[in-house]
């Protein structure tokens, strides 16, 4: 908005709230399949009991990184796109921040959805003795309605 682009603003606040929801939709979904258990070092391997919390998840991860045909690549490419044509110091500062922002989104979203969807739950953690997840949390995990 500081760059007088309001209508591509609001564009990404509106994706943005979008795939935020679902992300967090997918994330209420994991900890109630656990059995209430928040704790992200103690998931893995979720895919194949979840398939459909991790497509949705995907999608949302996806939007949010800035993938190419996903709302969240427009909203973001053309944010970046006002603040690097603006030709001022601090378009130039924004468009920095912003593309740094996206790389670490990038990688904290493709990281959380391998810790908790592709990761081995008896993989190397010291937690519960080098397991990640107590087996009858795993027994019991299922889709949500």
């Amino acid at each position: 908005m500081g760059l007088s682009a309001y209508p591509v603003s609001r564009f990404h606040l509106t994706t943005h709230a979008v795939f935020k929801a679902l992300l967090f939709l997918g994330a209420g979904s994991v900890i109630h399949a656990r059995g209430d258990e928040q704790d992200r070092r103690k998931r893995g391997g979720l895919v194949r009991i979840l398939p459909l919390t991790y497509s949705a998840r995907r999608v949302g991860s996806l939007a949010l990184r800035g993938f190419p045909y996903l709302a969240g690549f427009y909203s973001k490419d053309l944010l970046l796109e006002v603040a690097y044509g603006s030709f001022t110091v601090h378009g130039r500062f924004a468009y920095t921040l912003g593309t740094r922002a996206a790389a670490v989104t990038a990688f904290y979203s493709r990281r959380l959805s391998a810790l908790t969807f592709l990761g081995s739950p008896t993989n190397g953690s010291p937690v519960a003795g080098g397991v990640k997840g107590f087996r009858v949390l795993y027994e019991h995990a299922h889709e949500g309605g």
